[in-house]
């Protein structure tokens, strides 16, 4: 790659976020371009190919995107059930990846991606980079978080409390296309609890949602996810859609070394104890810019590796998928998580593979 050239990009997906956030923040790098744009609806994938002054390709003809030798990146930002599929495909043909999350909705999926990965390593052959758009660890407040926590001599305590916010039964985010909330938006909490515990692996986990709700209320908005890490160190989620828009959306605490951080979202950091300082935010930061300001800066570095090791990637997948599978959902049924044949689906059966397949994901005994 020549570096006074572009790196040049392809997007599949034409939704919302490639919109407002995907586009803007590639057309803010000075060494990025975007060149194509596919997506399945014609008139709305001309349209964005237009505004962008991109090629278009439809749904049908991804087979040309990943044989085309001017990109070199492809960002995967369709519906989640498509994503490993398309991230597989892309890192056969040589591509570097950013996908949306989720990662992967399956079992199966994940391993597939996993074993791509493997076998490169296993021959000595160079992989294609690739990273999950889990944005919240660039952000600035996190990564001084996690530099502190990094210089730990003994393990964390962690609770991170997400307010979701209210969502419509019947709303997108539902559909097994998308796989639902915890897919959606607790795998991004799943990524800053990995990334905070230094990548150190998952050894045991637990998740449960509320059984009684209001009528309107889904009882998978409103969950908790504990796991227990290999060095001691153990983070709780509590998710939930029963709050109120006038309390932050994600606020943690974090107790280690003497010291109690208590991170305010995204606008402010304070630590009492021992390190005892307050960091407040000029702007609130979410780490879009930094994400995508380094992916593509080890795109262009032939030595570089992806910013997010794919390890640490694959775990907050497999921490998603884990807790899908304890909770059950109806959004994502457990045969499917699981990949178990259509003929056995006694429901009890597949709770128990749940449990047992999960225990094999996170490494408990």
């Amino acid at each position: 790659m020549s570096y006074a050239t572009k790196t040049k990009a392809a997007i599949i997906g034409t939704g919302s976020f490639v919109r407002k956030v995907i586009i803007p923040e590639i057309a803010r790098l000075n060494n990025a371009e975007i060149i194509l744009i596919a997506g399945s609806d014609e008139e709305e994938t001309s349209e964005l190919a237009t505004l962008v002054g991109a090629e278009k390709l439809l749904a049908d003809d991804f087979a040309l995107l990943f044989a085309n030798p001017e990109v070199e990146v492809v960002i995967v930002a369709n519906e989640s059930a498509a994503h490993a599929g398309l991230v597989l495909d892309a890192l056969k043909a040589g591509k570097h990846v950013l996908v949306v999350p989720p990662l992967a909705l399956t079992v199966k999926d994940l391993k597939n991606i996993e074993f791509f990965y493997a076998k490169q390593d296993a021959k000595g052959e160079p992989s294609p980079l690739m990273m999950v758009m889990h944005h919240q660890r660039f952000s600035p407040l996190l990564k001084a978080l996690a530099l502190y926590l990094s210089k730990r001599v003994g393990p964390v305590m962690i609770n991170y409390q997400l307010n979701a916010g209210f969502l419509e039964r019947d709303s997108d985010k539902r559909t097994p296309l998308q796989g639902g909330r915890n897919m959606l938006e607790a795998s991004e909490v799943y990524d800053v609890l990995t990334a905070l515990v230094g990548g150190v692996k998952v050894r045991k986990a637990e998740a449960m949602s509320l059984e009684k709700c209001p009528e309107d209320v889904d009882n998978l908005d409103n969950f908790t996810a504990t796991f227990a890490f290999e060095d001691g160190s153990i983070a709780n989620l509590v998710f939930s859609s029963l709050g109120n828009a006038d309390y932050p959306r994600d606020k943690m605490t974090v107790f280690c070394d003497e010291n109690v951080f208590a991170f305010d979202d995204f606008s402010s950091l304070d630590c009492f104890g021992s390190l005892h300082f307050s960091k407040t935010a000029d702007k609130v930061d979410y780490g879009f810019e930094a994400m995508f300001r380094e992916f593509i800066g080890s795109v262009r570095n032939p030595s570089a590796s992806s910013p997010v090791p794919v390890e640490e990637q694959l775990q907050a997948a497999r921490m998603a998928i884990g807790v899908e599978a304890r909770l059950a959902s109806p959004v994502l049924p457990v045969s499917e998580l699981l990949d178990v044949k259509n003929e056995d689906r006694n429901i009890s059966t597949l709770k128990e593979r749940a449990i047992s397949k999960f225990k094999t994901l996170v490494g408990q005994d």
